[in-house]
Order: C-alpha cells, then structure tokens, then sequence
C-alpha cells in the first residue's frame, strides 16, 4: 500500500506499519491512498506550515470538514510528522494523542544511546491508567509512570465516562527501563513491554 518514501518515513518514526495499515484498511478502504499520498508529500513539514495540509486536502478534493473521519486522521497524521520533525522520536512518543488510535509508536534501547539507567532503581514499580479492556489483552503501550497520581488522572479522568478506566501497578527492572524523565510533571518512564513483571489492577 505505502510507497517506498512513505515506507522509509514511517520506519524513522517507528510505527508499526503493519497495525497501522490495517487500521487504515478497516477504516477507509480505497481512501487510504491519501495516506500514502500525505506522508510521502508533506513528510518534511513542521508544526507551523498547517496551510500545507490544508492545500494538500484541496489539491486531493478532500472536504475540509472537522466531522470527517478521513479528514482528521489525515490531519492527525499530518501532526505527528510534525511533531517528528520538530522534536523528534521522543516528541512524537509523548506528544501523540492516545485518543487519535491509529498510530502506534514502539521505541527501543537503540532510539536512546546516552540515556543512563543509574536513575533507576534495580526494580521499580510503574503504573499506568487504562482501560479495562487494555488490561484484558495485555496488549500494553509504553506510557508508564513512577507516580500513582498521574496515573489515575489518566484512568479516570480520560476515561470519565462508563465503562471506567482502572490503575494497573507493574514492576520493571533498570535493565529493561528504555528512557526515564524523573524530573518531569508526569514521570514518564519507558519500559520494554514484553519485560513489564506482575502486572496487576492497583484501583478501579
């Protein structure tokens, strides 16, 4: 579906292509050639050029309507190889929309070279507010934190509404911790998900 350059720019950005082609496929069948269209057009955008979509959209005939599906994926995409290309890997991790869906982004101990694990305990205990659903799969992201407060702003404030989110408590060992920010509001920490230990519901 994706064309060698859009291929190339979405591997830089380490999204896992295939989910993400199948998302697209599921939601807009045939339309989903603005995709590649997009990404290989505009992948040099940054955050201030907007009126660039906004041509694309009018170049391609796609109705400039903030009730369409295709319009806002295409301009969610549109965002996050803006925030890739402005604050690169770790700016897109953390300043992508968990309610946008259709991008997931999957970093590695490679994407931080200079990170120094010393910062982190030899076992450290994470939490993360999700949804009950999430928690079922075990089909985890990688947004974690040392702080059982941000946590649960996440489970019950995003989801407020029914069914209500849950606080998942875990365990990570330093070894397997990929990049931690102690001295942020969120304390966001950055585990390998398939390293994450007794993961169990803390509240809900």
């Amino acid at each position: 579906m994706f064309s060698s350059a859009s291929l190339s720019q979405l591997s830089k950005m380490k999204v896992d292509i295939m989910k993400y082609q199948r998302d697209l496929q599921d939601k807009f069948d045939k339309n989903i050639s603005y995709f590649d269209k997009l990404i290989s057009e505009l992948n040099t955008s940054t955050i201030q050029n907007k009126k660039n979509f906004l041509d694309f959209c009018d170049k391609n005939n796609i109705s400039v309507n903030e009730y369409s599906e295709l319009y806002n994926c295409l301009y969610e995409m549109f965002t996050n190889i803006c925030l890739f290309n402005t604050d690169g890997l770790l700016g897109l991790f953390q300043g992508k929309q968990a309610e946008w869906g259709t991008l997931k982004v999957t970093l590695s101990k490679e994407d931080f070279p200079k990170f120094n694990n010393d910062i982190v305990h030899e076992e450290t205990i994470i939490y993360r507010g999700m949804s009950e659903i999430e928690f079922e799969k075990k089909d985890f992201t990688q947004h974690w934190t040392t702080d059982l407060d941000i946590a649960r702003k996440f489970a019950f404030d995003t989801y407020s509404d029914s069914p209500r989110g849950i606080v998942v408590c875990a365990k990570i060992d330093k070894d397997d911790v990929i990049y931690y920010e102690c001295n942020s509001h969120e304390k966001e920490i950055i585990p390998i998900v398939r390293k994450i230990k007794d993961p169990v519901i803390f509240e809900k």
